[in-house]
């Protein structure tokens, strides 16, 4: 099975990182909330000691 690999194009992925970036710092707030609930639901589905991941 050939498998063909896509070409990334690099004027694209930085125009995304940099939005990506600016958007992170302008809603901080919400983003670190997000990722706070991300990562506790990470680590309670994780762990199987935890009350929630039993």
């Amino acid at each position: 099975m050939k498998r063909s690999s896509r070409t990334v194009k690099e004027d694209l992925l930085q125009e995304v990182t940099v939005k990506t970036f600016n958007r992170i710092l302008t809603d901080s707030d919400d983003f670190l909330r997000q990722m706070q609930e991300n990562i506790a639901k990470a680590i309670t589905t994780a762990d199987t000691m935890s009350p929630d991941g039993i």
